[in-house]
């Protein structure tokens, strides 16, 4: 048995192979399926279970090694607007069980450690995962691909997936992965930008193009996602829009109070979208 972050066999008992679902042998250095013969490494402590051949990736994007480099340096602000959405999906949160696809270096993990028993976090990128280890949260990092999870059917009473889907080949897939790995009556908590801000809508009207180097290939409004999840068999039970601003008088909107106002007047324009959904069935 390697030396991981799992002290005996039966802490990785909830992990199967990501393509054929079945269970796991545990080899040096190595997870083996024990019905495909699939190998999965452990790189620097790591179980990497990123498929070699992944069918949904864009073939004209190198989006492996592009994550890899976000992974290096790149760390999300802590800034109000930031704040506030991590604040929104926390409230939310729970069970004891919670999966976070997603995770990034870290910036939320360990807030939902400090209210959860067990927490699993994986990432497209060793680099931030790497990051978010060695920051010495209490959680079991892992590398996954949220279109193959790696976890057994119904396994999380949670999952929290914050800025990740817009980022996804095929959405659709990953929420399917997610509702499999659910418990019954099992919560997911996801949050996506907002295509309809009034930034946007302002960008749009003066024919300015935004960003192009942020890798978003998919762009949702709250109508949109509700659908999309409620497509993938959610029950959505909460929307909410996080930090609601006018350009370009943002600094004016950084106030707790001003957020719950307008969130009320204009629930559709938040920067980010949080919706809270129940698996059912």
């Amino acid at each position: 048995m390697f030396k991981t972050q799992f002290k005996n066999a039966g802490e990785f008992d909830f992990l199967v192979c990501p393509i054929c679902r079945s269970s796991l042998v545990s080899h040096s250095r190595l997870f083996k399926c024990s019905e495909c013969g699939r190998e999965y490494p452990v790189v620097d402590n790591i179980p990497d279970f990123y498929p070699e051949n992944n069918i949904f990736s864009p073939q004209a994007l190198d989006l492996e090694n592009l994550y890899e480099e976000f992974g290096k340096h790149m760390s999300r602000k802590n800034d109000f607007s930031n704040r506030l959405r991590k604040k929104l999906i926390l409230d939310s949160v729970e069970g004891k069980r919670i999966l976070e696809v997603g995770c990034a270096e870290g910036w939320m993990t360990e807030d939902i450690v400090r209210i959860a028993g067990e927490v699993i976090s994986c990432d497209i990128s060793i680099n931030y995962l790497r990051r978010a280890r060695d920051a010495k949260i209490d959680a079991k990092f892992i590398r996954a691909d949220s279109h193959f999870l790696p976890f057994k059917d119904g396994y999380f009473d949670c999952v929290v997936m914050a800025e990740v889907l817009e980022h996804l080949y095929s959405p659709f897939r990953a929420l399917e992965e997610i509702y499999r790995v659910l418990a019954n009556d099992g919560v997911l908590l996801l949050s996506v930008p907002n295509l309809f801000t009034p930034s946007n809508i302002l960008c749009h009207l003066l024919y300015k193009r935004r960003n192009s180097d942020d890798l978003h290939l998919n762009f949702y409004d709250t109508f949109s996602i509700v659908r999309l999840a409620q497509m993938a068999g959610f029950a959505v039970e909460m929307v909410k829009s996080s930090f609601i601003y006018f350009p370009p008088f943002k600094w004016l909107f950084m106030s707790s109070l001003v957020q719950n106002i307008l969130s009320f007047v204009l629930p559709n324009f938040g920067d980010k979208i949080i919706i809270k959904a129940r698996r059912k069935g």
